[in-house]
């Protein structure tokens, strides 16, 4: 891929434009700069498949949280991470774990699974992991969001 040249500022509303990397390595601006003729502001308008923020489907959450959690601890540096960033998994590894003792007793009501309760945190979370693999991961992630309410992968939501 070629290296990005940042083009110099819109004279008129001093906006950098937004620039999207197409599949074959181009770079072009995506936004259209518009100004009020009435308030004088200028407005950036983006397309519609371009989000404010990176979103990330449940099976790569799953994996990648499930690869961080069975990775054995040998420091924070040795954990080799790609796809998604370091930040990131880390930032669903603390959600779910948050939400283990919420999962332990929704499976225990709902589908008579009982967890172990004594082991460190991590391991409950690579069993629970694992558990729930050999049942269908989709399956009870929607289940547990359409009967209880909450998701593996979020914070709770205050009612």
């Amino acid at each position: 891929m070629p290296p990005l040249s940042i083009p110099p500022p819109l004279a008129s509303s001093r906006i950098l434009p937004t620039l999207c990397v197409d599949g074959r390595g181009g770079v072009s601006p995506l936004d259209r700069t518009i100004r009020s003729r009435e308030c004088r502001k200028t407005v950036s308008v983006l397309p519609s498949f371009l989000l404010p923020y990176v979103q990330y489907t449940r099976s790569v959450i799953w994996q990648a949280v499930k690869t961080w959690l069975e990775t054995p601890r040998r420091g924070a540096k040795t954990k080799q991470v790609g796809f998604p960033t370091k930040e990131v998994i880390l930032f669903y590894v603390r959600r779910f774990l948050r939400n283990l003792s919420r999962l332990h007793h929704a499976a225990a009501r709902r589908w008579g699974i009982i967890g172990p309760v004594g082991n460190a945190r991590t391991e409950r979370a690579v069993w629970w992991m694992q558990t729930l693999e050999g049942r269908g991961v989709g399956s009870i992630i929607q289940d547990l969001w359409t009967n209880e309410r909450w998701h593996l992968f979020a914070d709770q939501i205050a009612s």
